[in-house]
C-alpha cells in the first residue's frame, strides 16, 4: 500500500493496517528460513482479522494466517499510551464438548 492510500484512510482502517502488518512482519521474522517452503510461505502469506473490538480509545484484535503452523495472535492497542501489545499463541487442541455433556458433568459434581 502506498503512502497516498494510507493517508486517505480514516478511523479504524489505520489500526487495521497496523494490526495486519504487525502480524505479517512478526510471522515472517519467526519463520524458519531453512525450511524448503520458506519463500512460498512468505509470498503466499495471508494475514486476516478473526475478531476485533474497540472500547473507548482501546482496540483488541485476534488475528491468524493461512500458514499450517496453528498460530494465532492477539494485538491490543492502548490508546492512552499509544502502544501496541502482541501475544502469540499456538493452538494445542480443539475439542467439541456438547452442552448435554457439560450439564451432566456439573450435575455429577453437585454444581447443578
Amino acid at each position: 500500500m502506498n503512502k497516498e492510500n494510507i493517508i486517505k484512510l480514516v478511523g479504524n482502517q489505520i489500526q487495521d493496517i497496523i494490526a495486519l502488518e504487525t502480524i505479517r512482519s512478526y510471522t515472517i521474522e519467526h519463520l524458519d528460513k531453512s525450511d524448503k517452503d520458506y519463500q512460498k510461505y512468505v509470498s503466499d502469506l495471508n494475514v486476516y482479522i478473526v475478531w476485533k473490538n474497540k472500547t473507548l480509545q482501546n482496540w483488541k484484535y485476534l488475528l491468524s494466517t493461512n500458514l499450517p503452523d496453528s498460530m494465532y495472535y492477539e494485538l491490543t492497542y492502548n490508546g492512552d499510551k499509544k502502544e501496541w501489545y502482541l501475544d502469540a499463541y499456538r493452538k494445542v487442541e480443539n475439542q467439541c464438548i456438547s452442552e448435554e455433556t457439560m450439564i451432566a458433568e456439573l450435575k455429577r459434581r453437585g454444581l447443578m
